[in-house]
């Protein structure tokens, strides 16, 4: 990978004129070459102008084409090897592993996207899977109703919190972690304190609940980042999984019977939940 310092507009380097641009390694402040002048208000037009004419001719293009173009870019980037992730290592000071699971995150999300948009499933009235799941819930109120019918069945913190687990772990399955937190929370929080459990022990056990579906398909973001480092498919890493879903099953199963294992530091420290 050769970086000659010019901006690339359409399919030609351009020299910028402004002022020169340096990226600094952040481990020892030393300047990194090559050098880079911004561009200007012509640089900027010329860009937009490439741009709008590239869409008017790319909207005309074939789900198959555009497929293609999004695996190509995933193969480029990967081409590029171990230069990129050097690079990105004297930019950024992050470790390389790091970096090389970044990689194989976008990278993997981008062949996830060519094959979305191969089957042409997003077209008219097509959502997301995650995206159908998280509106039932929030307009159907279906995490809400049935915890309370369970609840009506049986006032017992445990099986109560088996219950909300189950709910939690099917939920991660299909949606990342950040948009079920804010759905899920509001609704299960104030039905498990009614029945004396600490809502920051529920906060622990619902995070790591939902944690578990980072590792597991067909949403788990961890699981591409995995497929990235390692050089393996999906397949092959999910079988490795399968000893590693059972033990954090198991302590799902143990933070939920014995609640003390999560609020004995909050209680030492005087800032529990009641």
């Amino acid at each position: 990978m050769t970086l000659s310092g010019q901006l690339l507009i359409g399919q030609q380097a351009v020299s910028g004129e402004r002022a020169e641009i340096r990226a600094i390694n952040p481990a020892s402040g030393e300047a990194l070459e090559p050098v880079y002048r911004g561009g200007g208000e012509a640089e900027v037009a010329r860009a937009c102008e490439l741009a709008e004419a590239a869409f008017a001719s790319y909207r005309e293009t074939s789900l198959e084409d555009r497929a293609t173009f999004l695996e190509t870019i995933a193969a480029e980037i990967e081409a590029v090897g171990d230069d990129l992730t050097q690079r990105g290592m004297a930019e950024t000071g992050l470790p390389q592993a790091r970096l090389e699971g970044e990689r194989g995150r976008t990278c993997g999300q981008l062949r996830l996207f060519a094959a979305v948009v191969r089957a042409g499933e997003w077209l008219d009235f097509g959502f997301s899977f995650a995206t159908v799941i998280a509106w039932f819930l929030t307009i159907n109120m279906v995490p809400q109703t049935l915890v309370t019918q369970v609840q009506s069945i049986t006032q017992d913190p445990f099986w109560l919190l088996l219950i909300v687990a189950g709910l939690l772990l099917l939920v991660g399955f299909v949606m990342d972690l950040t948009p079920a937190m804010v759905i899920m929370a509001p609704m299960l929080t104030p039905i498990v304190t009614s029945v004396g459990i600490d809502p920051v022990y529920f906060g622990v056990l619902m995070a790591f609940i939902l944690g578990i579906g980072l590792l597991t398909p067909p949403v788990g973001t961890c699981l591409y980042v995995g497929c990235g480092v390692g050089k393996v498919t999906m397949e092959q890493l999910v079988k490795a999984m399968l000893p590693y879903y059972a033990t954090l099953l198991i302590m799902a199963v143990i933070l939920i019977a014995f609640p003390g294992l999560v609020t004995w530091l909050p209680d030492l420290t005087a800032v529990g939940g009641n």
